[in-house]
């Protein structure tokens, strides 16, 4: 005659191995997941605000469109906690000149605040010609 009854205990002391290195492991998936996210939306919204800087018609108005398009493109609270920073080098923008656009975004991570994981902010910039053959006073 076997005895079982030594059978669940083992299974209960596995579940209690195993079940805190497949939360810690989940955790890490997450976090690494949130990073590459965050990281390809701001570099994506750089390159599109800079782009959309160029194709504006003066400084100022430049200026607003970067900053318009960055914030469009970065609306996802958990990539982007407070909205993104966005900062405008428009002091060479003239014909064959060119714009720098650098954003900056700080995930969310109330989820993982248990965790420890650091809180981190990403940047990116991104430059973008200004059209050599670009007139002001043309609409």
């Amino acid at each position: 005659m076997s005895n079982h009854s030594d059978r669940g205990e083992a299974n209960a002391l596995g579940l209690v191995l195993i079940a805190p290195l497949a939360i810690a492991l989940a955790v890490v998936v997450l976090w690494t997941g949130r990073r590459v996210d965050t990281d390809a939306q701001v570099q994506a919204a750089s390159s599109a605000a800079a782009q959309s800087a160029a194709h504006q018609r003066d400084r100022s108005s430049a200026v607003v469109a970067a900053t318009a398009t960055a914030q469009a493109m970065l609306v996802d609270v958990v990539a982007c906690s407070g909205g993104p920073s966005v900062s405008i080098a428009a002091a060479n923008f003239r014909p064959g000149g060119d714009v720098t656009v650098a954003v900056s975004c700080t995930p969310a991570r109330a989820d993982l605040a248990l965790s420890g994981a650091p809180s981190q902010t990403f940047s990116a910039s991104s430059t973008a010609s200004v059209d050599v053959y670009r007139s002001a006073g043309l609409p």
